[in-house]
């Protein structure tokens, strides 16, 4: 039997430098303002998570720790991403997110698991839902526009924040593959 693998980083490591808030840390951030932090956390955090090497297929300890280390990135990211404060009318969409994001993490972490342990069946339970959580968190992110945060490439023209198409900016998708059979 052969089970196919496939992690998709949604949403990475934090930035250092984005602020938990705007200047008045009292008030919600505008959406442009939410838009433009969530997307520069998630660039710096994918730039993070594509330094971390690819392990061998042949050797589940190693793919266990490369998927670790891509989950305490997400970790961080969600931990920054929670700090900023959407604006009202926005919160229950993004405390939404967050939650499929999260939950899209904890897979992750079941899936290294599973790998080490060979078991066959929590990795499918795992890719299974973690697909599903991926596609509903990847579904907002579209629609609010952070698509810095998404494994999907922005709509045509979108705004993402990263200039010209020629200045070096990207989105980096950091997919782990494993076959066993």
């Amino acid at each position: 039997m052969r089970a196919v693998l496939a992690v998709a980083v949604v949403v990475l490591a934090a930035c250092d430098s984005v602020p938990g808030g705007n200047a008045d840390d009292d008030a919600p951030l505008s959406k442009d303002e939410f838009v433009e932090q969530a997307n520069e956390i998630c660039r710096a955090s994918q730039s993070e998570a594509a330094r971390i090497p690819a392990p061998s297929l042949a050797d589940p300890a190693a793919v266990e720790d490369a998927i670790l280390q891509s989950v305490a990135i997400h970790r961080r990211a969600l931990r920054e991403l929670r700090g900023l404060e959407p604006p009202e009318t926005d919160v229950p969409g993004v405390r939404n997110w967050l939650r499929l994001v999260s939950e899209t993490v904890d897979e992750m972490e079941a899936l290294a698991h599973a790998i080490a342990a060979g078991d066959r069946e929590a990795m499918t339970t795992a890719i299974d839902r973690g697909d599903a959580l991926t596609a509903d968190a990847e579904a907002f992110t579209e629609a609010y526009g952070i698509f810095a945060c998404s494994t999907e490439e922005p709509p045509e023209g979108a705004d993402t924040g990263e200039g010209d198409p020629g200045d070096g900016g990207s989105t980096t998708t950091t997919t782990t593959t494993t076959t066993t059979g």
